[in-house]
């Protein structure tokens, strides 16, 4: 899935599946498992499967970021902006949390919400997503997806402000990424190409 190629990725999400619904599957596994096929389903179009695999994860895990960032852009993508903002207020609780999980928030919050703007046109959290990646890529604990993932974010930021000279840099990085996927489900090179 993150290389794009929907049909490769359907043996490996029916594993997923499997490994989600088992009773042994630990329970952040299984909800990030849940999160991986509901991007799967979405990706399929099949909103209502997406919806049901993203209950199963948020049962289990109420503020498990694959999952939470999936159904976020799930019901933008639908027109159910209310729901999505439900959604995106525990992403925001996320990254009030020590550990793992704040880091994982603040990567992903940025990410969903630029990429929020550019499908649903709503841009006024734009400016704390572009804070919060720009404070988040130069810890030395991100990882080279998270700064693939924050480079994005602030690339398609850019792009929606019309900004040229800031989207210079995520633009440089981006380059060494292409022919991959973002969490978003969206290609590197999509973002490369709204940069030119």
């Amino acid at each position: 899935l993150n290389l794009g190629d929907l049909e490769a990725a359907r043996p490996h999400s029916a594993l997923i599946q499997a490994l989600a619904e088992r009773r042994r599957t630990h329970r952040m596994l299984a909800s990030n498992s849940f999160g991986l096929i509901t991007n799967m389903s979405c990706l399929e179009g099949d909103w209502k499967k997406g919806r049901e695999h993203s209950d199963r994860g948020l049962e289990l895990e109420p503020l498990q970021i694959v999952s939470l960032t999936a159904r976020v852009l799930l019901e933008y993508e639908t027109g159910e902006s209310q729901q999505g903002e439900i959604y995106l207020e525990r992403m925001f609780e996320a990254m009030n949390r020590a550990g793992p999980i704040e880091m994982a928030a603040s990567v992903r919050v940025p990410l969903v919400i630029a990429t929020i703007s550019r499908t649903a046109g709503i841009s006024d959290r734009l400016e704390m997503a572009e804070s919060t990646a720009e404070a988040t890529i130069l810890r030395l604990s991100v990882t080279p997806l998270y700064a693939r993932d924050l480079n994005a974010a602030l690339a398609l930021i850019a792009v929606q402000r019309g900004d040229h000279s800031t989207a210079e840099e995520p633009h440089a990085y981006l380059l060494g990424h292409r022919g991959t996927m973002i969490w978003t489900i969206s290609s590197i090179d999509r973002i490369l190409g709204l940069l030119s």
